[in-house]
């Protein structure tokens, strides 16, 4: 947009006409004198004059182009980048201030972190406002909008605002800071539009999936990028932490795999990566990677003690420090309740298989119930059902049931003498989304006929640590009869009998797990109960589904929202943050269950969930790798999203001048004279050439 900052001057463009006037004013009228013979001399002058009258013409027009240059450089012409501000006049400005505060601008530097840098910068550019200006403040990590009306005291509030905050542990998407910016400006009825963007720039805080589009190429917004970070840093971070084991007991090695990743451009050694336990550093080792690249880290840790275990993965302070630290747990259950639903040899055997041996710790706890009237009303107690050999039960109890399961219990099934089909496919399968029994195979106590084992995953969970050498040796159980299900594409078979009709089946319900046999644990069905496999197999069965999967260890970014389901609530829930700070919460009634949300996770570490004393959850809160990656946006791209109206400054510089320009725009004073001068010094050498015409036409007269 072309404008004049001083428009009165324009009037002065009226002396344009001056030399025009003065021309016709001052024209001298062809004198008549007698002269013998004009023929020649009337060729002669013809030419001469036609020539004469040209460049006066041209003189005429040098003089006024001289005088208008003049008068339009006294107006201070400028070229503005779709700006409607009126110039002169103390037009009211709308501007939002984002402020990076994301966890990449915690980076110390020489002079110190980045964030404190962009806090200065912040003070600097509210001092380029006038009072009545609408100002907006908006951090990239929460799009939570603080306005004011500039006067003294509002002006100190956002200057508090600013000095209290901190660089934040979450994510900060810059991108959709920059697009909340636009439409906050654009609501506003001030003519000056202006988005500034205090960053270090990371690329990673431009989503891909949100940018490049354009979102100021056809508005009036003048944006102002200032970097605070004028170069890219190397940095080491750990981006993942992962439990190898979901089977976890005292004094039996846990396998955690470490990712650490090397976001910089140079070659990192020797770098010391150490785990801890509850306080006490109980593994290390060193690595060396290239560039741009990830190293996997495999730790033994061996559990000395019972219940939630607080452990964190640590490598070598480094420029960015706040992720150089993640957080895990493992879940080494006290007791785990199991309430065995049933009747017949089946139970006994069941009951036999969860025995300790002399050298181990009893950890399961098991309450038995063979009439199923006496079941009971509440499962919140207990973390692992199982159903062995059990008689039809009532639709309302299943339902009970499937929201335990659903709500991070185990289940375990195992047919018997007492299963009615007709009740375990109607009712019981079908409800947990498990094939149901299409037909038997084999006769009861036929040990003449019977089936032996065939595939079996030994990559699943259930087998880690069962055997203590690679090679693994099973001595098969014989089976008489099997109940045959439908093929299923929903659930996992875990083993196979030789035929390929699955014995062992496992199925994931939201939050729990559901095992089912597809044999009897009873001497009629087969010799299993008689076999060394056997009590491993339940064992390590019962420790899948139960709660020493350690569901505790659910990896959640910073800023994520915490959620459970909750069959019942007796007193009032809190969540301990990793600070200490206790937060009341309430949850919501979502049919015959209660959710529980917490947001507030604003720092790393183990967040826990309690109903009064009662422990009921905990979650392992980490960084979002992504903020560890320092590389940075390149300017030309951004540019093209932005539009024309963009600026970059120097954080180190004066640049309350260089916003200053950039609301008048490119001035073209300077440009105006030059042409003044260069049309004033063509007008002298072409009157110098009509005067000397008009001398020749005087000598010749």
């Amino acid at each position: 947009m072309f404008t004049f900052l001083n428009a009165s001057f324009l009037v002065g463009l009226l002396a344009v006409s001056l030399p025009f006037l003065i021309h016709l004013f001052n024209r001298q009228r062809a004198r008549t004198i007698p002269f013998s013979t004009l023929v020649f001399l009337k060729q002669l002058q013809h030419k001469k004059m036609r020539r004469l009258k040209l460049r006066q013409l041209l003189l005429l027009i040098l003089r006024a182009l001289v005088l208008g240059m003049v008068i339009l450089a006294f107006a201070r012409p400028s070229i503005k980048s779709g700006s409607t501000v009126v110039p002169g006049s103390q037009t009211q400005t709308a501007a939002v201030l984002i402020l990076d505060n994301s966890l990449s601008m915690g980076l110390e530097t020489d002079q110190g972190l980045l964030y404190q840098k962009a806090q200065l910068v912040a003070h600097k550019i509210l001092n380029n406002f006038s009072n009545g200006d609408e100002l907006h403040l908006l951090f990239t990590t929460d799009l939570t909008d603080v306005q004011i009306q500039k006067t003294i005291y509002s002006e100190a509030r956002l200057i508090q605002l600013i000095d209290s905050s901190a660089v934040s542990y979450k994510y900060g998407d810059i991108w959709q800071a920059i697009e909340k910016g636009v439409e906050l400006v654009e609501k506003s009825i001030y003519p000056n539009k202006e988005v500034y963007i205090i960053s270090d720039f990371q690329k990673t805080g431009f989503p891909s999936e949100e940018w490049p589009r354009q979102i100021g190429a056809s508005s009036a917004i003048r944006f102002y990028l200032i970097p605070c970070s004028d170069a890219e840093h190397d940095n080491v971070g750990i981006t993942q932490v992962n439990l190898l084991d979901q089977i976890l007991d005292k004094n039996k090695p846990v396998r955690l795999k470490v990712e650490i990743q090397n976001f910089g451009n140079r070659k990192v050694s020797e770098l010391l990566v150490h785990c801890s336990l509850m306080g006490k550093r109980v593994a290390q080792e060193i690595i060396t990677f290239p560039k741009r690249s990830s190293k996997l880290v495999e730790f033994r840790l061996i559990p000395t003690q019972r219940g939630l275990l607080n452990g964190t993965v640590e490598i070598e302070e480094d420029d960015l420090v706040l992720d150089d630290k993640a957080y895990f747990t493992l879940m080494i259950p006290e007791k785990t309740k199991v309430l065995c639903v049933g009747t017949g040899q089946s139970v006994r055997y069941f009951k036999l298989a969860l025995m300790p041996t002399p050298e181990q710790e009893s950890r399961f706890e098991i309450e038995t119930i063979t009439n199923v009237r006496t079941l009971p009303r509440s499962l919140d107690e207990y973390q692992v059902v199982a159903l062995v050999n059990v008689p039809p039960l009532e639709g309302s109890w299943l339902d009970q049931l499937r929201q335990f399961v659903e709500s991070g219990g185990g289940l375990v099934i195992i047919p018997g003498a007492q299963a009615d089909l007709k009740f375990y496919n109607g009712h019981l399968l079908s409800r947990f989304g498990l094939p149901v029994f299409q037909q038997t195979i084999g006769q009861l106590g036929n040990t003449k006929a019977f089936v032996s084992l065939g595939s079996i995953n030994w990559n699943h969970p259930i087998f880690q640590g069962m055997f203590k050498k690679k090679v693994r040796k099973l001595d098969s159980p014989q089976f008489n009869l099997i109940l045959k299900t439908a093929p299923s594409a929903q659930v996992e078979e875990i083993i196979q009998f030789q035929n390929g009709i699955p014995f062992l089946l496992s199925k994931s319900l939201d939050q729990g797990k559901v095992l089912l046999f597809t044999s009897a644990l009873d001497p009629g069905w087969s010799d299993l109960p008689f076999k060394a496999i056997f009590a491993p197999l339940v064992y390590c069965s019962v420790s899948y589904v139960s709660s020493s999967v350690n569901k505790a260890n659910v990896q959640i970014k910073v800023g994520q929202t915490l959620e459970t389901h909750l069959q019942m609530v007796t007193k009032d829930l809190f969540v301990v943050k990793p600070n200490g700070q206790r937060v009341r919460i309430n949850p919501k009634a979502m049919g015959t269950e209660f959710v529980v949300r917490f947001s507030d996770t604003d720092l790393p570490g183990v967040y826990s969930l309690y109903s009064g004393e009662k422990l009921l959850q905990k979650w392992v809160v980490n960084i979002d790798p992504r903020e560890s990656d320092l590389r940075l946006i390149k300017f030309n791209d951004l540019e093209k999203s932005l539009g024309n109206g963009v600026w970059k400054l120097d954080p180190e510089a004066d640049f309350v001048q260089a916003i200053q320009k950039s609301r008048r725009g490119r001035e073209l004073t300077m440009m105006f004279l030059g042409l003044a001068l260069v049309l004033m010094l063509a007008e002298i050498l072409l009157a110098r050439g009509v005067k000397f015409s008009s001398t020749s036409k005087e000598v010749q007269t």
